[in-house]
C-alpha cells in the first residue's frame, strides 16, 4: 500500500509541475528538480522524501536532488521554495506543521503558505500516541489521562518533537 501510495503522490507531483511548466517551449522536465526538506537528514520524512525523490527519477527520467535545510520547524525550506521561480522544478516536501500548525505558532512567517503554494497532495499519515511515565501517572488510557488533566490543570506537562506534535499535545 505504501509504495502505491509514494506511486500516486510522484504521478500528481510531475501532473502537477507539467501544468505549471505547460507555458514553457520545452518539455519538462528537462533539468534536475530539487526537493526541498526542512528537516534534518536521516529522520523519518528524510527517509519519505528519499523515496518519493526517487521514484520521481524513475518517472520522470531527471535527478531529484533532496535538500536538506533543516531550521524553524520547516520555515527555512518553505521560505527557500516560496522564493524559488514558480517552474515546477522547486518542489516542497513536508508534513502539514509548515502550512498549517506554524501559522499560530510564529508571530510572522517569511512566506504566504496560501498564495505562495500549490499544494500537490498528502503522501503518508501518522498517529500520535500519548506515552505516559506509569510511576508519576497511573492511568491506563486517554480516558483516564483525560480526568487527571482536567482536575489538576497547570499541574502536568508534556513533551514533543515538532510542531504537529505540540499542536496534538493541545489537543
Amino acid at each position: 500500500m505504501r509504495r502505491a501510495l509514494i506511486q500516486t503522490l510522484c504521478a500528481a507531483v510531475l501532473g502537477a509541475t507539467l501544468f505549471a511548466a505547460n507555458s514553457q517551449a520545452q518539455k519538462y522536465p528537462d533539468k534536475p528538480i530539487r526537493m526541498i526538506l526542512g528537516y534534518a537528514a536521516g529522520r523519518g520524512i528524510d527517509s519519505v522524501t528519499r523515496q518519493v525523490a526517487d521514484k520521481m527519477e524513475k518517472l520522470s527520467g531527471q535527478p531529484v536532488i533532496v535538500e536538506n535545510r533543516p531550521g524553524a520547524l520547516g520555515n527555512i525550506a518553505a521560505q527557500a521554495v516560496a522564493v524559488s521561480p514558480p517552474d515546477g522544478y522547486t518542489i516542497l516536501f513536508t508534513p502539514n506543521s509548515t502550512h498549517a500548525a506554524n501559522v499560530h505558532l510564529f508571530k510572522k512567517l517569511p512566506f504566504d503558505p496560501v498564495k505562495d503554494f500549490v499544494p500537490v497532495g498528502p503522501v503518508a499519515t501518522l498517529g500520535f500516541v500519548p506515552i505516559v511515565n506509569p510511576d508519576t501517572m497511573p492511568v491506563h488510557n486517554v480516558v483516564e489521562l483525560t480526568a487527571i488533566l482536567k482536575r489538576d490543570p497547570g499541574k502536568y506537562s508534556y513533551g514533543s518533537g515538532n510542531a504537529t506534535g505540540q499542536v496534538a499535545g493541545e489537543l
